[in-house]
């Protein structure tokens, strides 16, 4: 964002010719009665074309998978900002998946053709997962569809801090000084400002949504906002039909996330190596082989230590209905879709994060553990919860039927469909 003002320059520019250009087709077009079709601001998408195998991009095709697929009255499309050169559309899984130009390299041919190939998807809303400093290019460009900034994962300055105490992570991005901490903290604020300037001109809706309540404090300070009041909408999951948990004969252990430094997944490795009776299943890949790779194969040795590579469909569907439980040992987390999955399947989790109070509830919910996680004090800490979640049979249970229903009645796509009508109907009014 170095070029940020001659940037924000060029698309105001490119912006008022748009609008001059195409006011008449918006008119028309806001005035048809159509299906919803929401636009889907994302840095990820969850297929191997444009990479992205967190959490965001896992969100964006659930929501695309089920609405695109099943009648309903809503279809999503994705809006991929990151990593890309020219616009372009791809179709990827079930939806298409619009592709932005590099908002610091884009020329006016560029924007010229991904003005219009915005303004022919008829958006009725536009939904961010998150807010990055990314999406601005594309929302200036639809300056009078409403927007909804949908909070998943903000990180003001001290949760940066926090996540930089793990070595490694620090290695997978240049923001690895407090200046350059303090630095992207304020391009978030300087960027959602312009949002919110332009969108005012235009006299475009701006509603703020949260996935979890906790996380509306640490909105309130990365944006700089303190008078924002986000509605509640959930992340959707997959309800499994089962009428009770179901467990493997062998107690088994899952680790589901990418194996990324600010997951830490060494800890779970070596939590496999004191707990040689029960199984530990890794599941998901990772972004930074150089750094991950060589952790890897020091424990390719570990024999109740298996690694399943990313998995999806019925391989998923196999392991979260035979784990006895998730363990997670991120150095960060807000709500990941993760814990929602498992829950879904009835199954505790162990963690160090606890969102919304959600794994002290359903689970053990270790405190916060900060730093690398090499060390012998963190990896007991994590021994002590298992042991402690292994004595009680009937409580683990009776824990997870309790996740389970709260998942089916806060987390479910009919929740989900629910709350984005209301909020549709809000930004029309």
């Amino acid at each position: 964002m170095k070029k940020t003002g001659r940037i924000f320059f060029r698309v105001i520019i490119m912006m008022i010719i748009q609008f001059l250009a195409v006011e008449f087709i918006l008119k028309k077009i806001f005035g048809r009665g159509k299906k919803n079709k929401i636009g889907l601001l994302n840095i990820e998408f969850y297929h191997k074309e444009v990479s992205g195998f967190g959490g965001y991009g896992k969100t964006a095709k659930n929501i695309t998978d089920h609405f695109n697929s099943n009648g309903n009255s809503m279809h999503a499309e994705i809006i991929l900002t990151r990593h890309f050169k020219k616009p372009e559309i791809r179709q990827l899984h079930n939806t298409n998946v619009i592709i932005a130009p590099d908002a610091e390299s884009s020329n006016i041919i560029n924007a010229v053709k991904y003005t219009r190939m915005l303004n022919s998807r008829d958006f009725k809303i536009l939904l961010t997962i998150e807010y990055c400093t990314d999406y601005q290019y594309s929302i200036f460009f639809l300056p009078k569809t409403p927007l909804v900034i949908w909070i998943h994962d903000p990180r003001p300055l001290q949760c940066l801090e926090k996540i930089a105490t793990v070595d490694l992570e620090v290695l997978t991005y240049k923001k690895n000084k407090p200046d350059e901490l303090k630095i992207f903290d304020q391009y978030i604020k300087d960027s959602i400002r312009k949002v919110l300037q332009i969108s005012k001109l235009f006299n475009r809706k701006v509603i703020f949504a949260t996935t979890a309540y906790f996380s509306v404090t640490l909105a309130k300070e990365l944006y700089g906002l303190p008078d924002i009041n986000p509605v509640l909408l959930p992340i959707p999951v997959e309800i499994p039909e089962l009428e009770r948990p179901t467990f493997s004969p062998k107690p088994s252990v899952c680790f589901l996330a990418r194996l990324d430094p600010q997951k830490r997944p060494w800890i779970f490795f070596e939590l496999a190596k004191r707990f040689k009776h029960i199984d530990f299943y890794v599941a998901g890949i990772t972004h930074f082989p150089k750094l991950i790779d060589p952790i890897i194969k020091n424990y390719a040795s570990v024999p109740n230590l298996k690694f399943l590579g990313m998995v999806g469909g019925k391989e998923k569907d196999e392991l979260l209905r035979n784990t006895w439980a998730l363990i997670n040992t991120s150095i960060h987390e807000c709500l990941p879709v993760s814990f929602l999955e498992s829950f879904a399947y009835g199954k505790p989790i162990i963690s160090c994060q606890n969102p919304d109070n959600l794994v002290e509830r359903f689970g053990i919910y270790t405190g916060e553990v900060l730093g690398n996680g090499y060390d012998k004090h963190t990896v007991d800490i994590f021994e002590e919860a298992l042991d402690r979640f292994l004595s009680k049979d009937a409580e683990r249970i009776e824990t997870g039927m309790a996740a389970r229903n709260f998942v089916k009645e806060n987390y479910s796509f009919h929740k989900f469909e629910e709350v984005m009508q209301k909020i549709i109907k809000e930004a029309e009014a």
